[in-house]
């Protein structure tokens, strides 16, 4: 047997995104431990219904629900494998066992998360069909709930413009659900990835969705809010990707007065990124991912021929463009020589800096990437970061990256 039965056989004892088990894992060492003391032996810690479920879950039914994966080309892959998605390892509770079925090389790419309402607007509609056309056509990957509302109209708006889109279940890979949208599962496999952390066979609860949130945030850079009243499951995704570091945009509403758009007017008064255009979006990745983004004129151009909004609205972006043109070609009043054989001197920092910046000396690195090899919180990273750039000791980059000045 290996990591990915007893794994599998801790998620169908406690359930899939169940915290507990990783409490468990912990207790015990690793999950081989676990099941051989959990099966062994009663532990205080255990309700009599787990208790039951220890009793009557055999081993070997992990092995049949992988031969069934096999059959119907889903791949299960557990925590401890090394093609375990990087992009969950370092959220709270990742998913010990996640089920994926298409191409998973799409999740090396930037992936931008779009969530929305079940009952869009019709101005919302038309806004996610452009924004997410335009960044499909570039090479972007559109991740979203599949769902019906915005969430559907991302993933056909990623297909129908040659794009790749992945899907975030909340329930088992092989149950067609929504009924609607069972048509296009064959595109999404093949122009992308579906994945859940729920078994096969497992039906849509409500709090399914919920609890797979967490995921739809995490396999992207940034995650934007088409249109979400305050009541809208979409804000708890928008709350999981602020706690997890990533970037969040908001779609401006249609109308401020309209309770429809009210959990996207709290964001923005928030400090999240408002877009008026697909490239606000591409301009806060371009360093990180510009090698992976296909070749387009609009970079070059105003944005206003590729925005669903008017020409008036396009003054943030305008600037940004200028930014990323004078970041890669300096003015001449400034284009001097530099002196390239002055050492940075690093002796007056303190134990916490000096860890940092011996990180970054590797090249650039993510924040989540920092907070695992340091062991320090998101949070608490942020001032330390936010200090030394100030100090000139380290420059921030778009996607929440950090390299060495």
């Amino acid at each position: 047997m290996s990591n990915l039965e007893y794994c599998l056989w801790l998620v169908m004892v406690f359930g899939a995104a169940n915290p507990k088990i990783w409490k468990i894992i912990e207790y015990f060492k690793n999950p081989e431990n676990a099941f051989k003391s959990l099966s062994s032996s009663d532990y205080d810690f255990i309700s009599e219904k787990e208790k039951k479920a220890v009793r009557t879950t055999h081993i070997q039914q992990c092995t049949y629900v992988l031969e069934n994966c096999e059959k119907k080309n889903i791949k299960a892959v557990c925590f401890f494998d090394e093609d375990y998605p990087k992009s969950l390892k370092n959220i709270s509770n990742p998913p010990v066992v996640i089920f994926i079925k298409g191409d998973t090389t799409v999740l090396n790419d930037l992936c931008i998360t779009v969530v929305g309402t079940r009952e869009p607007s019709n101005y919302s509609v038309r806004v996610a069909e452009k924004i997410c056309s335009e960044l499909a056509k570039i090479g972007v990957v559109i991740v979203s709930g599949f769902a019906l509302g915005i969430d559907s109209v991302s993933h056909r708006s990623a297909i129908v413009n040659g794009g790749r889109t992945i899907a975030v279940l909340g329930c088992g890979i092989d149950v067609d659900y929504p009924k609607e949208n069972t048509k296009s599962k064959t595109a999404i496999a093949s122009h992308g990835l579906f994945i859940s952390e729920f078994l096969p066979g497992t039906k849509p609860i409500p709090s399914n969705f919920p609890k797979r949130n967490r995921i739809l945030s995490a396999v992207s850079a940034g995650t934007l809010v088409i249109e979400a009243s305050r009541k809208s499951g979409a804000l708890i995704t928008a709350e999981l990707a602020l706690e997890q570091g990533k970037d969040l945009f908001c779609i401006p509403p249609a109308d401020i007065f309209d309770e429809r758009y009210s959990g996207v007017v709290k964001f923005l008064r928030d400090g999240a990124i408002p877009v008026f255009s697909y490239l606000d979006i591409v301009y806060e990745y371009y360093v990180a991912f510009a090698h992976k983004l296909s070749a387009n004129d609009d970079y070059s151009e105003p944005a206003s021929s590729s925005s669903v909004f008017s020409a008036e609205k396009h003054d943030k972006t305008a600037v940004r463009k200028k930014s990323v043109k004078s970041a890669d070609k300096p003015d001449k009043a400034d284009d001097k020589p530099v002196e390239t054989d002055i050492q940075p001197d690093y002796s007056g920092l303190d134990e916490n800096e000096a860890e940092i910046v011996k990180i970054l000396s590797d090249g650039v690195k993510y924040i989540d990437e920092i907070s695992v090899m340091t062991g320090k919180e998101i949070s608490e990273l942020y001032i330390m970061l936010t200090d030394m750039e100030m100090d000139g000791i380290i420059e921030c980059l778009p996607g929440k990256a950090y390299k060495l000045t």
